[in-house]
């Protein structure tokens, strides 16, 4: 009998699973449908709402024909399928291909299951921790209330665990306290002891919410919107005492962004504005920063579940060190400094660590080495046609070849700020219009033979900078010509080729002065960063040599001043 009831609720849960997919597929918008499924296409996600399958028919049909192939999976209370199974499926339903082949083909995109680590039944998920590639014998609960998370102990047997688990989480949907619930059932939890605070129990001691400053429990916000954060830290970038360009708060933004977008596989209409994709991405909750979230984000960039499989091994690590990069940025928004300007905010929140503290893809070891002596050696052969030709070109080689300046140092380079001080210099300083990464000043001691000639260069273009031109032109235009001739002449597939004239001076600097004096010169903050992504710490002799053969050869004098 017991055994016969068991089965009827399986069958009963499955038809009521069935009927939410029905009415799901039923209720959406075929058109709307229809463009999801293209942007999610394209985009290679790999899991969209359940209702993208009223592009191919009803809900009704979609239960009949394609649910047997095209997997359903329900994350928080959303069902949802892999938009590239559902496309193939549907595709040899219309070929009227057999259901072998066709369940043969789904199989392909079916997410890889791991039944050793974790365990899932009516909703109720619980997993066991992998140590050094093991999984360890004892299984948890994830469970999260009011912003916060936390892994609750259930045992070693997998059925009390689960049962545990089950109540664990209606406990959490009456809106139990967290305390209440880990005095229950997990009383030995660190994070029970943070909460009542040096055993005296007392649920409203001290504990580190925002992670960045001591707050009790009744002070934090636990509904905060991301927006209210947003505001307040592209509000307090501005105040010179953080520490960083509102540009670069910005920046960091966008890439939050695009972060949430992809991790949650949203999309809006072309013409929708920038303001209301943000008021609805940041409209949410903070608690939508998880550590889902970014793993989501990371299929995305990679395409898993779409031509993930198909692609060579450079284009995935490009695909991570993009994702990586994008992350990092979006990340920052919650670092030391973004935590100071929420500080004086006065904002107090429940820290965001799951998303701050997911690891990112694993990508090669960087570290720089020299291109080709030949093309180094046909980069000089350029420069040393362009001093009569196109002195601005000119201007921006040098500058990167024999000073090791940035770009941006380059574009706002004025002549008074080559300096004989008995010794010339280059003075990289904040002035009205410019202000240096990190706001690292630094004097680059060069030869006198070397800043006589940088400013015999540019002592006729009208300008009081070095380079010529308004703005646009010296900013946006010179270096939309430079870039593009450096990457398909002597740095292919670089995304930033001017860097590399930087990476040569570090690397022939270090040849005859050694890594200490180059990192002082490049002006980096750790000493590491030069060492490992700028200059070759192989780099020969004959690189050094070269560069002070072509310097007497330019301006009559050495490559580098002691």
């Amino acid at each position: 009998m017991a055994s016969t009831q068991n089965s009827s609720s399986k069958e009963s849960d499955s038809e009521i699973l069935k009927d939410r997919i029905r009415a799901t597929v039923d209720s959406a918008d075929t058109a709307n449908a229809k463009e999801l499924l293209d942007v999610a296409l394209s985009a290679n996600l790999t899991s969209v709402p359940v209702g993208v399958a009223r592009a191919y028919c009803d809900g009704s049909e979609f239960v009949e024909k394609y649910l047997k192939f095209v997997e359903v999976e329900e994350v928080d209370h959303l069902l949802e399928l892999n938009p590239q199974q559902l496309r193939t499926v549907g595709a040899m339903i219309r070929f009227g291909q057999n259901e072998k082949q066709i369940f043969k083909l789904s199989q392909k995109f079916r997410r890889p299951k791991n039944s050793e680590g974790r365990y899932s039944k009516d909703g109720v998920r619980i997993c066991r921790i992998k140590t050094k590639g093991r999984f360890g014998r004892k299984w948890y609960f994830r469970l999260q209330v009011s912003g916060i998370r936390s892994m609750v102990g259930l045992g070693y047997d997998r059925t009390k665990a689960w049962e545990i688990a089950k109540r664990i989480k209606r406990k959490a949907e009456a809106k139990i306290g967290l305390v209440e619930i880990l005095s229950e059932f997990h009383p030995e939890s660190k994070r029970l002891e943070r909460l009542l605070g040096d055993g005296a129990g007392q649920e409203s001691s001290s504990v580190k919410f925002t992670g960045f400053s001591e707050v009790t429990e009744a002070e934090v916000d636990f509904d905060i919107p991301i927006s209210k954060l947003i505001a307040a830290y592209l509000n307090g970038a501005k105040s010179p005492s953080i520490g960083f360009k509102y540009e670069t708060a910005q920046r960091n933004v966008n890439q939050l962004r695009k972060v949430m977008q992809m991790g949650m596989g949203l999309t809006y209409p072309k013409k929708t504005k920038i303001n209301d994709i943000e008021a609805d991405l940041f409209g949410r909750q903070l608690s939508a920063l998880s550590g889902e979230l970014v793993y989501r984000f990371q299929d995305a960039m990679l395409g898993a579940g779409g031509d993930f499989d198909d692609i060579d091994e450079l284009e995935k690590l490009r695909r991570s060190n993009s994702a990586n990069s994008t992350l990092r940025q979006a990340k920052s928004i919650f670092s030391k400094k973004g935590q100071k300007i929420f500080t004086r905010a006065k904002l107090k929140f429940a820290f965001p660590h799951e998303f701050k503290d997911t690891s990112q893809l694993t990508v090669a070891d960087s570290r720089y080495t020299l291109p080709s002596f030949k093309c180094i050696e046909g980069l000089f052969e350029v420069l040393s046609k362009l001093g009569k030709s196109n002195p601005d070109q000119y201007l921006v080689l040098m500058l990167g070849l024999f000073v090791g300046l940035r770009p941006g140092e380059t574009k706002w380079l004025k002549k008074d700020k080559l300096q004989d001080s008995g010794y010339w210099k280059v003075c990289i300083e904040v002035t009205e219009d410019f202000v240096p990464k990190q706001y690292q000043v630094r004097r680059v001691k060069i030869p006198a033979e070397l800043g006589r000639h940088l400013l015999d260069v540019c002592r006729e273009n009208g300008s009081d900078y070095l380079l010529s031109g308004h703005k646009t032109q010296r900013t946006v235009d010179l270096f939309g010509e430079i870039n593009p001739y450096l990457r398909d002449n002597f740095f292919s597939g670089v995304d930033r080729p001017c860097y590399e004239l930087r990476k040569l001076f570090a690397s022939a600097c270090n040849v005859g002065h050694g890594i200490d004096l180059t990192h002082n010169r490049m002006g980096h903050k750790d000493r590491a960063t030069t060492d490992k992504y700028y200059a070759d710490k192989d780099a020969p002799q004959e690189l050094a040599d070269l560069f002070n053969q072509w310097a007497k050869k330019l301006y009559g004098g050495q490559a580098f001043e002691k």
